[in-house]
Formats: structure tokens, C-alpha cells, sequence
């Protein structure tokens, strides 16, 4: 007997545009009309009723299941006491962190170039696996907070996804588009902040400890911060651009733009791009240069 097939329970929020953003487990955000949201949502809805076309978008996005007891209900934002004061506090200790790591800069020197640590003559193995090492445990750290400020922290390895050779991590949360304003924000930031936090803790570390491995993690957390700037791909700077617009789909040109939002989209693609070539010109190119010269 052949299985019916069956729409995802899912949920939705109005955007600033008058159109609704729906989501469901593991499904892509999709934007509909209110008439459309209307028809979903009816209790006697049955899936014939749709056209081919709007099935196969639907099945494609992830919204169509066969199986619909084994499906997980995406977290709710949490209104409570505690998430409240909880999201406050930790954006106003990414916030005291980025200054404190900014004046640093220019008393401590901790913003290590690759420059610094070929002077630092560890050039090697050991200087390789540190960096693997902070990276993993940094990047880890970074979706760690995604997780718990996504309320998704129970899920850890169901939401992670690592990757090894890149040494980097990534988690899942689309399910944030319906929520409101400040949780949306404090879920996307909140890694970057944990970036921050993480940086001025090393700093603070290192004025009683010192150590060439310092240096290290200082490198990887600047260049991690910088990282999730690059606007002209998806990183948690786009993410939170789309998150202040209200729209999932800002990044996509659409023919009923205005003016300023296409020179918007572009300004902020040159900014990534610029972002991407201090990356290699601080990071990467002292490498380049120093391996070319050592073997030549």
C-alpha cells in the first residue's frame, strides 16, 4: 500500500514585508502569502489540493514527510525570566570583551599576524598542531553557543556537523526565523561573541602565564572574528544582516529591489571581499613568503 504523504507540522511568523516565513524540522525557510499560510493551516487540509509545482517545492524544501511520528518539533524561542536576563548578560559581555580586546590591541599587542608567528622560529609541526588544535577547540566553543542560544543544546550531535580537514564546525538553526527580534539576533551573534569572550579570557590568561602558544590562539581568534564577516557568502555577518532586514532571501536579487537595497547588497559583498583580502594579506601571504624564501 502506498504511504501518503504527508505536510511537516511547522511553524510561522508575518515579516516586515506583509508575507510569512515558515520552518520546520530540518526544512528550508520558505516565504509564502498569507493566503497560502492560510490554506497550510486549515485542519482539513489534504495535500491533492496543491498544484504539482508547489508539491515538488515543498518535497524539495524538506516541508513533505511519509513517516510524520519520528519527526522532531522545532524549539521555541523561550520568553522566560531566565533567557531574558541570560541573552541580555551575554551580549553585554561580548560587548565588554570586543572593547577590552580592542585596547589590548594597542597596549598588550595581541593582534598576532602571521608575521608574528614565524617570528615566533616554531615554524613546524608543533606550531601546526597548536593551530589545528585552537581551531578546533575554538570553532567547537563558537557552535556551542549557537546551540544553546538556538535552545538546541540537547540535540548537540543530531545539529553539529564537523569537518575535520577544515577544522571548523556548523550548526543547524533556521528554526530561529520565527522567532522575534532579540532571540533571532542573540543566536546568530552569540558565537561570535563566545569568539570574544574567548579571546579576552586567553589575554587575560597570558598576563600570568606566558607562553608562545598564546600567540597561537590569539591569531585564530582574530582571524575567526574577521572570518564571519565575509558578506558575500553565508557566515554569521550575513546571517545578521538578513536577520535586520527581516529576510531570509536578502542576499538573492530580486527585480523589484529598490535602489538602495541593490547598492546595499553590493556594498556589503566589497566589504567581505575586502575582509577576505586582509584575511590572506595577514595571515596567509607571510607564509607564502616565508616558505618561498626558505626553499628558494
Amino acid at each position: 500500500m502506498k504511504q501518503q504523504k504527508m505536510m511537516l507540522p511547522f511553524k510561522s511568523r508575518k515579516l516586515k514585508s506583509g508575507e510569512y516565513i515558515i520552518v520546520a524540522e530540518e526544512a528550508i525557510p520558505l516565504i509564502v502569502s498569507p493566503f497560502f499560510l492560510e490554506q497550510l493551516s486549515k485542519s482539513n487540509f489534504c495535500m491533492d489540493n496543491l498544484e504539482k509545482e508547489v508539491i515538488d517545492i515543498l518535497s524539495e524544501s524538506g516541508y513533505i514527510t511519509k513517516n510524520i511520528e519520528d519527526v522532531s518539533i522545532i524549539p521555541d524561542e523561550n520568553f522566560s525570566l531566565f533567557w531574558k536576563i541570560g541573552r541580555i548578560s551575554w551580549l553585554t559581555l561580548g560587548i565588554l570583551s570586543m572593547i577590552f580586546n580592542l585596547y589590548s590591541i594597542s597596549v598588550h599587542h595581541v593582534f598576532v599576524s602571521g608575521q608574528s608567528l614565524i617570528q615566533l622560529n616554531r615554524i613546524g609541526w608543533e606550531m601546526f598542531i597548536y593551530i589545528v588544535i585552537a581551531a578546533i577547540s575554538t570553532t567547537t566553543v563558537h557552535e556551542i553557543f549557537h546551540l544553546i542560544f538556538s535552545r538546541n543544546i540537547q540535540r548537540f550531535k543530531e545539529k553539529t556537523r564537523f569537518y575535520l580537514f577544515k577544522a571548523t564546525a556548523t550548526v543547524t538553526m533556521s528554526h530561529i526565523w520565527v522567532w522575534s527580534t532579540f532571540p533571532r539576533f542573540m543566536a546568530v551573534s552569540s558565537g561570535i561573541i563566545a569568539d570574544s569572550v574567548f579571546l579576552s579570557i586567553a589575554i587575560i590568561v597570558q598576563q600570568f602565564f606566558p607562553s608562545w602558544i598564546f600567540s597561537v590562539v590569539f591569531a585564530v581568534l582574530w582571524l575567526r572574528i574577521l572570518w564571519q564577516f565575509r558578506f558575500y557568502t553565508n557566515c554569521d555577518g550575513s546571517i545578521l544582516v538578513q536577520c535586520f532586514f527581516d529576510n531570509p532571501s536578502f542576499a538573492k536579487v530580486l527585480p523589484t529591489d529598490s535602489l538602495k537595497i541593490k547598492l546595499l547588497r553590493i556594498s556589503l559583498k566589497v566589504l567581505g571581499y575586502i575582509v577576505l583580502v586582509v584575511i590572506l594579506y595577514i595571515w596567509i601571504y607571510p607564509f607564502i613568503v616565508y616558505f618561498f624564501k626558505s626553499k628558494f
